[in-house]
């Protein structure tokens, strides 16, 4: 009798502790998903063109240049051998795209998220890094003020932050207040 009471006794030990367990993974409805804090923001990239899972990831990390290699090489196995000749730096919101020249070499080519995708994960913008579509994707910005402000950038050089923007004729600090929290 005793063995038997104290394995009863032990399954449901085993139960309780499992039961714990796992509603510590698990969330109720409506409840916010559990995140980990790090020292540093998690680092956004967009794996586009060339790899095989296209996407963006967040990679915690804290930018070590091997590790943010080796998870983008993983799904582009063809290129493996570039690993070691990678990039020395990264930026949240860059985008990388593969390419195969006519030697069969791989090239990694950068660029930058669309500014609706970095807004969404809210990666700041910034003015220099901007294009036609990127601007017409903020409020109060239509066509004819996008071509104005490449028409400026291009004319007069970069604007170096959000202020800059202010010696377009037209762009006011209610325009610069409204778009404030995007960059």
């Amino acid at each position: 009798m005793m063995k038997r009471s104290s394995a009863g006794l032990f399954i449901l030990l085993l139960l309780v502790f499992f039961g714990c367990f796992v509603s510590r993974g698990l969330r109720q409805q409506g409840e916010p998903p559990i995140a980990f804090e790090s020292g540093n923001p998690p680092l956004w990239l967009e794996l586009g063109k060339g790899f095989s899972r296209e996407g963006t990831y967040q990679i915690n990390d804290e930018g070590r240049k091997m590790g943010v290699i080796d998870l983008a090489l993983s799904f582009a196995p063809e290129c493996r051998e570039m690993s070691s000749d990678g990039p020395s730096f990264f930026e949240t919101g860059e985008r990388w795209s593969l390419e195969k020249n006519s030697h069969g070499d791989c090239l990694l080519l950068r660029e930058w998220m669309r500014a609706t995708r970095r807004i969404a994960l809210g990666i700041a913008l910034h003015p220099d890094r901007m294009d036609f579509e990127d601007w017409i994707a903020l409020p109060g910005i239509g066509e004819k003020r996008a071509k104005a402000i490449l028409r400026d950038r291009h004319k007069n050089g970069d604007f170096h932050s959000l202020e800059g923007l202010g010696r377009i004729k037209g762009i006011g600090e209610g325009s610069l207040n409204k778009w404030r929290k995007f960059f």
